[in-house]
């Protein structure tokens, strides 16, 4: 009940005020878990990518994200959970992958923080959620939300916004004697799927 009002609420935020545009929701499967890894510039990602989604999204946002006013419970009730980033958080790694093992799918920023979306040096959180659950890693690349609400604004602008959902990457059954190299390669085909989503950047 909590859940529809929220993503109702931040469906009319996002189509109204940002004027969201969702391109390829095709790509998101209709049943089963999968990770959808996306662009982190703006505290709008999170929940840009959650009412983008045609079906529940669960994901993992930084912890900082929730001591923000307003933006803190709106994220929580749209599925996300906290993860501390620099300590290894098995709390948070145990939980996602419970979701996925349920078939719902999980959000995570591959960037592990907010960054420009020329830096794609991604982190090994996404593909390693992606191959130990063995489920289809979503690339996914949010457009302008970093005019909208950078790091240099204190409050968001009425900017366009796109999200574009790219087809899904299937990776090979985690082999752990040669997790880092498959973790290496999955990285890069994240990179570069994303890399050709972010090519249509938005006009100012």
């Amino acid at each position: 009940m909590f859940y529809r009002i929220a993503l109702w609420f931040a469906k009319m935020l996002f189509l109204v005020y940002f004027r969201l545009q969702v391109e390829g929701k095709e790509n998101i499967p209709q049943h089963g878990g999968a990770v959808i890894a996306a662009n982190h510039a703006s505290y709008l990602d999170p929940p840009a990518v959650g009412v983008a989604m045609p079906r529940k999204l669960n994901f993992m946002a930084k912890e900082e994200l929730f001591r923000i006013p307003v933006l803190a419970p709106l994220i929580r009730l749209l599925g996300a959970f906290p993860v501390r980033r620099l300590s290894g958080d098995r709390t948070a790694i145990t939980h996602a992958l419970t979701l996925l093992s349920l078939g719902q799918l999980m959000g995570i920023f591959p960037q592990g923080r907010r960054a420009s979306n020329d830096d794609l040096s991604f982190r090994g959180g996404a593909v390693f959620l992606a191959l130990k659950a063995r489920v289809p890693l979503i690339p996914v690349a949010i457009l302008g939300s970093d005019r909208a609400w950078g790091s240099d604004r204190k409050f968001p602008r009425p900017k366009k916004l796109r999200v574009k959902i790219g087809k899904p990457i299937y990776l090979p059954l985690l082999d752990p004697p040669n997790r880092q190299r498959q973790m290496a390669e999955a990285n890069d085909k994240l990179r570069a799927a994303m890399r050709e989503l972010l090519k249509e950047d938005l006009p100012g």
